[in-house]
């Protein structure tokens, strides 16, 4: 009899038992160094396997100012592998062709927190002297969409500064107008030392259009999926914390808590920052409570192995909002109505809080790791902007449904309030002097949650008196005819129209219906657009509203203007302009001489024509209002041209190029340059002609103006015939 034989019951089978615990110690074994679990066996008898090296935090205030740079500060608490963050810089350094690195791993890992650590560390080394800029792509939110190629493109050409781009024309492919914009954007990159990161992204599409030039930037992409692309020099997998940096992150957040308890915390985490950050939160926020009473509540939270992971991730995040004081976790739950993120004085209308208690409740919320802070240019102005990471997005909004019904509707009309006054502060700015990209940059930034409200008033306005007022006011905005197509926009319009006339307010029913006509007109829809003008008019006549009247009269002209009912528009302006000469108002007058000049053009009244451009001319002059002092040259270009005056032609057209390049109006330099290709060529100057058109395709191109674009092609082509002889 061996010596096993000797020391286990018969009764038990020895030599079954004996190989069902060798096996349970092989399994063992194999658990624990796929875990990570042998580096705490190790460390009972004092053994580390190696040492931990920790990436020195960069100080973003000890970095030089760049042109451009919206990376937000790294945690103060980064305890991030140093290795890794030297490989990811090295990376992206290796090659001059190479200019693409991949950072991929789960949610909660702390692929974001190392993208901009590479970030700040390269530009303290004197890398990046362009800047570094960084969008959310919003990839793997679950209360919304991910940014769409379009509204990505937006904000990264207005991040690098430049000129906004009209809204996509409603018979252009959706993927034609991205890759204007796409070629716009790489043309503003085209030489920059500049670090792009897109973080959130989904996959390869998600992100291709959004790659800068090839010759200068570099790019480090985010994502909880391996993304390869073209000329991309690498793709880096983040590990979890390993047990020895997730127990220094521990201490570094809860210093008090015992070794004993901060192993259960590590285990608990699973290797994520995320969690790690979150959970020691509450610990070290909840002193009354022991240390070890919420770690058995962590535990249990994602005790089901049945479970996929990121609800284990999420069911132990809902622990630590729960763990908030009964207010705080209300506050929180409406914090997931926003889109893409808040700033600080949304979140006290929204709370209903003076500044002070509002400041003090988002310092609760932060202490706990519950929230990300986010650079904005607009911090100064709305205080510091903060957003929720995607598994916190999915619990805050499951604990928002969970509120009773006033409660809910509650937070959802101050959300809409602030959301249309944000609308209304970019729409100010926008029309300020010198505003204009700063207010599309504000509408950008808020574009989600503006959107997400509209449709939220729309849906409710036929029952609440607030989603009402909110949808029969947000259509209206001028900047919003720079970013919704006019689809889109008629869509908001006819939204708000019911929700005026359900709260009588005649005022906005008068201005959302000479809203809709503007639309329709510019979609080709000219017997709609002329009942809703007039509709507009009987309002504002029963409301003796003069200035709306003019205003009215004034689109009925052009309606009727295009419909080549001359008679009709000349009767129209003219009643227009009555209005405006007895109001005083010389502005709007300028205009409707103008809109008279060019209903005697079409007509070959081409002296009652000169009269009408010199008259609107003369005011523009006297108000100083060069925008429209160009646009009264233009016209006289045009006139003198058809009435083959070549050289009173030229002069105008130059006249008003003149004028465009010194405002920068990149639309009217196009038209003017292309109407002076057209006008050279016809006097023989063929060389000029080439130059103008080339510089009027360039500027379409930059625009994304593609017919444009194919027009002075056209132009081209017949220009290099006749050089050719």
């Amino acid at each position: 009899m061996d010596l096993f034989e000797s020391i286990l019951p018969e009764s038990l089978g020895g030599k079954a038992l004996l190989v069902a615990v060798l096996a349970t110690v092989i399994a063992s074994f194999i658990w624990a160094v796929l875990s990570g679990a042998w580096r705490r066996v190790l460390k009972l008898f004092g053994v580390r396997d190696k040492p931990i090296e920790v990436f020195s935090r960069p100080d973003p205030d000890a970095v030089a100012k760049r042109d451009f740079n919206t990376l937000p500060h790294p945690t103060t608490h980064y305890q991030g592998d140093a290795a890794l963050i030297r490989r990811i810089m090295a990376t992206l350094e290796a090659s001059q062709t190479a200019s693409l690195v991949g950072l991929a791993g789960m949610g909660g890992i702390g692929k974001t927190e190392a993208a901009v650590v590479t970030g700040w560390a390269m530009l303290e080394k004197g890398r990046f002297k362009d800047g570094a800029l960084m969008i959310d792509l919003l990839g793997f939110t679950e209360e919304g969409a991910p940014l769409s190629h379009e509204d990505a493109l937006r904000r990264l050409i207005a991040m690098i500064g430049g000129d906004p781009v009209g809204p996509r024309p409603d018979k252009m492919p959706e993927e034609k107008f991205v890759a204007g914009l796409s070629d716009h954007w790489k043309g503003l990159t085209a030489g920059k030392d500049l670090l792009v990161i897109l973080d959130n992204a989904t996959d390869a599409r998600h992100v291709e259009p959004l790659i800068p030039a090839a010759n200068g930037p570099r790019v480090l992409i985010t994502s909880r999926n391996v993304i390869n692309l073209p000329g991309q020099a690498d793709s880096i997998e983040i590990a979890r914390l390993e047990d020895d940096r997730a127990e220094r992150l521990v201490r570094s957040l809860a210093p008090d808590m015992s070794d004993p308890e901060v192993a259960r915390l590590v285990t608990v985490s699973l290797g994520l920052p995320l969690l790690v950050e979150a959970l020691a939160g509450v610990i070290v926020e909840s002193p009354a409570r022991p240390a070890a009473d919420w770690l058995t509540d962590f535990e249990a939270a994602g005790a089901d192995a049945a479970l996929p992971e990121i609800d284990r991730v999420k069911a132990r995040l809902a622990v630590s909002v729960d763990a908030l004081e009964a207010a705080d976790q209300d506050r929180y739950a409406a914090l997931s109505l926003f889109a893409g993120g808040f700033h600080a004085k949304s979140t006290y209308a929204l709370w209903e809080l003076e500044d002070a208690p509002g400041a003090q409740a988002l310092g609760r919320l932060q202490s706990r790791s519950l929230l990300i802070p986010v650079e904005s240019d607009f911090a100064e102005a709305l205080g510091p902007r903060y957003r929720l990471h995607d598994y916190l997005q999915a619990v805050a909004a499951e604990r928002f449904r969970a509120l009773a019904q006033p409660v809910r509707t509650g937070f959802r009309h101050r959300w809409g309030q602030e959301a249309l006054k944000l609308l209304g502060s970019a729409n100010e700015l926008y029309k300020s002097k010198g505003g204009d990209l700063v207010g599309l940059r504000l509408f950008e930034q808020e574009q989600g949650t503006i959107a997400a409200a509209q449709g939220w008033a729309a849906a409710r306005a036929g029952e609440d008196d607030v989603a009402a007022g909110l949808a029969m006011r947000f259509p209206n905005p001028g900047i919003l005819g720079l970013r919704l197509t006019p689809r889109k926009q008629i869509g908001w319009l006819e939204a708000g129209l019911p929700a005026a006339r359900r709260l009588k307010d005649r005022r906005l029913e008068a201005t959302i219906l000479g809203n809709l006509g503007h639309r329709l007109q510019h979609l080709g829809d000219l017997d709609a657009a002329e009942a809703r003008h007039k509709q507009s008019l009987a309002i504002k006549t029963e409301l003796g509203n003069k200035k709306g009247m003019a205003q009215d009269y004034g689109n009925l002209g052009i309606v009727y203007g295009i419909q080549g009912k001359y008679e009709d528009a000349e009767a129209a302006f003219k009643a227009g302009l009555k209005i405006q000469e007895g109001e005083g108002d010389r502005e709007s007058a300028a205009k409707q001489y103008g809109n008279l000049g060019n209903i005697y053009h079409l007509q070959e009244r081409f002296d009652e024509a000169e009269a009408m451009y010199l008259k609107s001319l003369a005011i523009e002059k006297k108000l100083g209002r060069k925008e429209g002092q160009a646009s009264d040259y233009g016209n006289l270009g045009g006139l003198y041209q058809k009435q083959g005056k070549l050289d009173q032609a030229g002069e105008a057209y130059a006249k008003a190029l003149a004028i465009n390049t010194e405002l920068g109006r990149r639309d009217g330099m196009a038209a003017n340059n292309f109407n002076l290709a057209i006008l050279r060529a016809q006097q023989g100057r063929l060389p000029e002609a080439r130059q103008h058109a080339e510089t009027a395709r360039a500027l379409y191109a930059e625009m994304g103006m593609d017919h444009k674009v194919a027009d002075a092609d056209a132009l081209l082509e017949q220009i290099d015939a006749a050089m050719r002889g």
